[in-house]
């Protein structure tokens, strides 16, 4: 009977075009296998938005920290390599803020069907300089730092997009 079972799955495995590796032994269907696959392209899509994610927060972090080795490298009272590492720090943490509040806005706007280039930079701009904004309360008015943070912010969440959508 179980042998039966076996050769009708394997011939209908054959009449199908499914590999032999594919088979599963679940009385002739295959849910074990339509669910791993599903699985499997699950975690890989999963493992692609978190290394975007990643590579979105690294780009950040990084053209903030050449940011504020620039725009202190000016001044005298602060190393300019002292600069950039406080500011590695602190944008290595307002970068996971801001990540993470910016995935629920970004599942949003791919429900909504604008998903594209033009929106992640401006998610990264708009919630860059909204966390700027209330991070730095009482907030004395825009600056062009602030806006130079935003547009670092900007180019991240296009960073993000382009690795999210790498082929």
């Amino acid at each position: 009977m179980v042998a039966e079972q076996l050769h009708l799955s394997i011939a209908l495995v054959a009449r199908k075009g499914v590999g032999e590796r594919q088979l599963s032994t679940h009385s002739g269907h295959w849910p074990a296998y339509d669910n791993g696959c599903r699985m499997t392209a699950r975690v890989r899509s999963l493992r692609q938005m978190a290394s975007a994610l990643t590579v979105g927060v690294c780009v950040g972090v990084f053209l903030v920290a050449a940011f504020g080795f620039i725009s202190t490298s000016r001044d005298a009272l602060i190393p300019p390599t002292a600069a950039a590492q406080a500011s590695f720090v602190f944008s290595l943490y307002y970068g996971l803020v801001i990540a993470a509040l910016s995935v629920p806005l970004w599942l949003l706007i791919s429900r909504l069907g604008l998903e594209g280039p033009v929106s992640a930079a401006g998610l990264g701009f708009a919630m860059t300089a909204a966390v700027w904004f209330f991070a730095n309360q009482p907030f004395p008015g825009p600056t062009l730092d602030d806006l130079a943070i935003a547009i670092c912010g900007s180019v991240a969440g296009l960073a993000t997009w382009l690795m999210a959508n790498r082929r």
